[in-house]
C-alpha cells in the first residue's frame, strides 16, 4: 500500500513537457528601396506568454544559410538590402529546453534611380527627375508658361503664368518658377494633373505621407533629401511669392509645395502643402480656407488679410509606374 502511494506521487510530481515555441515573424516596411532600413521583428506575445523572456533569436535575412546573427535574447533585427530583388527572410528561435522553430516571409527591394532626365515637349525644358520606389519624382520645380511681372495678377486664359525672380528670356533655365493654385489647376479644371507634363500628376497627400512614413528619414533627412543626397530629389530652400508685399519670403529657410488632396477635378476651397525646412523633414500643412479670413499659418499681419489666390508656390511633379 505504501509502495502504491509513492509510485502516485511520483507520477504525480513528473515535470510538465516542454513548450514547443512557435516563430512568427514580421518585416516593416514589407516593400522599400536600396535606401530603406527593413526593421525585422521575430516577438510574438503568446510565445511571451509561454516562455518569459528565455527565448533566443538569430536571422537569415536572405536565406542563404548564412546566419548574420548568432542566437541572441535580441528579437529584432535591422538591415540594408544591395539593389532589386524578392529576399526571403528566416528567423529560428531556440528555447531554453533547446526547441527550435523557423518561420520565413518575403521583403521587395527596388533600386533608387538618380539624375535621369526628361523633356516636356510641350516646350523642350528639361528635368532632372529619380525614380523611389515605384514613383518618379521631379528633382527640380517645373517651369512652364509665362513670366508675369511682380506686380501683375495671372489671369484665366489657358496659359500657365508664374512669378520669378529670373526668368528663361535669356535661356536661363536656373530658375524657380511660382504658381498660384489657380494657375498650376488651370482654374480647378484639372486639379489632378494640372499644368504638369503628359503622363505626369500634382503629388497628393499619400506620396508625402510615403516619404515622411520612412523612419530612417530623421535625424538626418537630408542626406537623402538636399541637394547631392542619396535620393537625388536635390530638394533647395526656395520660399514662397507673396503677390500683397510683390516680394519672395523664406528663400533659404524653407520650401514649399502645394499638394492636390482632391480627387476629383475641381476649385478647391481648402489648401494643404507640403513644407521642409532646414531639417529637411517633411511636414504636411492644411493651411486654411479659401473663404475663411484666418491668417495663413506663416503669414504677417502687415502683409493685410490672407488672399490664396496671390500666394504662389512652386511645384514638383511626380509619376507612378505600375
Amino acid at each position: 500500500m505504501v509502495l502504491m502511494l509513492l509510485i502516485v506521487i511520483l507520477l504525480g510530481c513528473s515535470p510538465e513537457p516542454p513548450v514547443q515555441p512557435v516563430a512568427r515573424v514580421s518585416v516593416f516596411p514589407a516593400e522599400g528601396d536600396s535606401l530603406t532600413v527593413f526593421q525585422m521583428d521575430g516577438f510574438n506575445m503568446e510565445d511571451f506568454r509561454k516562455h518569459g523572456l528565455t527565448l533566443r533569436y538569430r536571422w537569415d535575412t536572405e536565406s542563404d544559410g548564412i546566419w548574420e546573427t548568432p542566437f541572441s535574447f535580441d528579437p529584432r533585427y535591422a538591415r540594408h538590402y544591395p539593389g532589386n530583388g524578392i529576399y526571403k527572410v528566416t528567423l529560428e528561435i531556440e528555447s531554453i529546453e533547446g526547441l527550435r522553430d523557423t518561420a520565413t516571409c518575403s521583403v521587395i527591394v527596388r533600386d533608387i534611380i538618380k539624375d535621369s532626365v526628361i523633356t516636356d515637349e510641350r516646350d523642350g525644358n528639361r528635368y532632372k527627375v529619380a525614380y523611389i520606389y515605384n514613383f518618379w519624382w521631379m528633382s527640380e520645380e517645373l517651369r512652364i508658361g509665362y513670366r508675369l511681372e511682380p506686380s501683375s495678377l495671372p489671369t484665366d486664359n489657358d496659359i500657365p503664368e508664374y512669378y520669378s525672380q529670373t526668368g528663361n528670356e535669356s535661356g536661363n533655365n536656373n530658375y524657380t518658377a511660382y504658381y498660384t493654385w489657380n494657375e498650376l489647376t488651370y482654374y480647378g479644371r484639372d486639379s489632378i494633373n494640372g499644368i504638369c507634363p503628359p503622363g505626369w500628376r500634382l503629388p497628393n497627400i499619400n506620396d508625402f505621407r510615403w516619404l515622411i512614413n520612412h523612419k530612417w528619414l530623421t535625424p538626418d533627412s537630408k542626406q537623402y533629401l538636399g541637394p547631392g543626397g542619396l535620393w537625388g530629389t536635390d530638394i533647395k530652400m526656395t520660399g514662397a511669392f507673396v503677390f500683397t508685399r510683390i516680394s519672395w519670403t523664406g528663400q533659404g529657410i524653407w520650401t514649399e509645395w502645394w499638394i492636390n488632396p482632391a480627387y476629383k477635378d475641381r476649385i478647391l476651397p481648402e489648401y494643404f502643402t507640403a513644407k521642409v525646412n532646414l531639417d529637411y523633414r517633411i511636414k504636411i500643412n492644411y493651411t486654411g480656407n479659401r473663404n475663411d479670413l484666418s491668417n495663413y499659418y506663416w503669414w504677417k499681419p502687415e502683409w493685410g488679410v490672407i488672399n490664396y489666390d496671390k500666394l504662389a508656390l512652386p511645384v514638383r511633379c511626380v509619376k507612378k509606374t505600375l
